[in-house]
């Protein structure tokens, strides 16, 4: 995925080498042609060697390329997730009698499975081994509970053949072919460590035992076909005040998935009240009028909602007082002293008594608590014609920090990544917060972490300017980076976690580049799994804007 000419480019390098007759020293002249000989399948590592079918050319030579799943196995493409043989990785076999599931050895397929020669199949929904090992569905079908059909009933949706809740499927959770990890449950469309409240794990889905016809009361207890289940028992039909649901009994009034009317889903933040969604704040916040506020310390709401303080006063725990601004470190110093009076410019001192001078900063005192310190932006709009990117937009120039959410007027602005690193270590930042506006100025995804390490490190170096180089890689945990906000879809939502990763290399010329959060840890592998948030113009966004800050 980084290393990608585009097909215009390279014919117009090609006919520039053959009319001058000489190459740039990263190409080779093939036929009068100037071929790249690292990347190019009908010239790799040298002018006439030809990749094969199924074949890539990756740094000069010709490798398998295998689907995602699989990996090369001495020149075999094996699915490491349930091939006995090669179980979790090549040449790693399972004991005598064991099954491969999930790249783990077992010594029996779980509930929900059977054992089709030697693989772990879920009869329910496999095509290829519907309701049984071998009954494959004819083409143009699905597998729905065992039986072949042609289309997935509401809320279910068509994953290869395969009718997928993609709210409690561990196989695809949030989206189609997003697993979760060994070890996780997949519920409300995120793959968690364990199942939330009033739900119970069965075959590596949360289900309400309550309400699932497929598993009423107990998991794997199905009722009969056209019986709906309810607080756990199976019946011939809903009781007064509950709706038929495809096939479940749901309270229209207070189920957020089935709000008002089946099928329609409150947002993470939403909750189902009298059969509308309607915005519910954690405590200690309150909403007032959409927006969850802290009514202790929100100018606009100070002890209770539309309570404005005026003009030269804070929030103090409630109460509106005259406001006495000192200058202290950071944005998150000045919000912890009760100096904050919102979004917008303040001054800071980060040395504190050192022979630095204060200077203003713009500080986001509501995302995610507040306190967040404005370090650098990035626009979209760099050619991928002019790569490396990386090395145009991580330098900055100048000392001056950005003092509002305006538009660079070229690709960045921002101080040199010198004074952002000596920024970062005066006020011992410990997160990195990367916030996307579109064309409009609308914040559309806002993505925080405190990774630190060296794979998928553009938030932090960007952020921080701690870092001088970069390559094709990604951060060790799928919690890594905290989705705060999205409106731009992808595999995950607002609340939800993903790996922090990059695209691209230092000094790699014709790249195409960016940063994203995934639900896996292969940097540029499949885009569905995936949300692209900043990058040069190949990413389609070249009107938006990407806020970097620290905290």
């Amino acid at each position: 995925m980084g290393r990608s000419l585009t097909s215009g480019l390279l014919a117009l390098l090609a006919l520039s080498c053959a009319s001058a007759g000489t190459c740039p020293s990263y190409l080779w002249e093939c036929g009068g042609i100037c071929q790249d000989l690292s990347s190019d399948e009908a010239n790799c590592g040298a002018c006439g060697v030809t990749c094969g079918l199924g074949q890539i050319c990756s740094s000069g030579t010709c490798v398998l390329s295998c689907p995602e799943g699989s990996g090369d196995c001495s020149g075999v493409c094996r699915d490491l997730e349930n091939d006995p043989y090669n179980c979790g990785a090549c040449g790693e076999p399972c004991a005598e009698g064991a099954r491969c599931f999930e790249g783990d050895c077992i010594p029996n397929c779980p509930d929900g499975y059977e054992d089709c020669s030697g693989i772990c199949r879920n009869v329910a929904s496999d095509p290829s081994n519907c309701g049984g090992c071998g009954l494959a569905c004819d083409p143009g079908e699905v597998c729905f509970e065992g039986s072949c059909t042609f289309a997935c009933p509401v809320p279910y949706i068509d994953c290869s053949g395969s009718c997928a809740d993609l709210e409690i499927d561990h196989d695809h959770c949030g989206g189609c072919d997003v697993t979760c990890s060994a070890g996780e449950v997949c519920t409300a469309g995120a793959c968690t460590t364990s199942c939330f409240e009033g739900l119970s794990m069965c075959s590596g889905a949360c289900v309400d035992l309550e309400r699932d016809p497929a598993n009423c009361g107990s998991c794997g207890r199905a009722c009969d076909t056209g019986d709906f289940c309810y607080d756990g028992a199976c019946t011939a039909a809903c009781p007064g005040g509950f709706a038929d649901c495809s096939g479940t009994c749901r309270d229209l009034d207070s189920d957020r998935l089935n709000c008002g009317t089946c099928a329609n889903e409150c947002e993470d933040w939403e909750v189902c009240s009298s059969g509308a969604c309607t915005v519910t704040c954690a405590p200690p916040l309150t909403n007032c009028s959409g927006v969850c506020s802290d009514t202790s310390h929100d100018p606009a709401n100070c002890g209770a909602c539309g309570a404005p303080c005026s003009p030269g006063e804070a929030c103090v725990l409630g109460t509106c007082e005259p406001l006495e601004i000192g200058i202290t470190t950071s944005c998150h110093a000045i919000l912890d002293s009760g100096w904050s009076t919102g979004d917008g410019t303040y001054t800071i001192d980060p040395d504190g008594t050192g022979s630095g001078a204060p200077f203003s900063v713009y500080c986001d005192m509501t995302t995610d608590g507040g306190g967040w310190t404005l370090t650098y932006k990035v626009r979209s709009n760099i050619s991928s014609s002019l790569n490396p990117w990386w090395n145009l937009v991580l330098p900055g120039s100048g000392s001056t920090f950005p003092t509002t959410l305006g538009v660079p007027t070229t690709s960045t602005e921002g101080p040199t990544a010198s004074v952002r690193s000596s920024l970062y270590t005066l006020t011992v930042a410990t997160e990195w917060l990367a916030a996307l506006h579109d064309g409009s100025g609308a914040v559309v995804f806002e993505v925080s972490s405190g990774y630190s390490g060296t794979g998928g490190r553009g938030l932090r170096c960007f952020a921080t300017g701690t870092c001088t180089t970069a390559d094709q890689t990604c951060s060790t945990s799928s919690t890594d980076g905290h989705v705060l906000l999205n409106s731009l879809g992808g595999p995950i939502l607002a609340g939800g976690t993903g790996y922090v990763c990059d695209v691209g290399w230092t000094d790699c010329s014709f790249c195409v580049d960016w940063s994203e959060i995934r639900t896996d840890p292969v940097a540029g592998g499949s885009s569905t799994n995936s949300i692209e948030y900043v990058g040069d113009s190949a990413i389609g966004m070249t009107t938006s804007t990407t806020y970097y800050f620290i905290r």
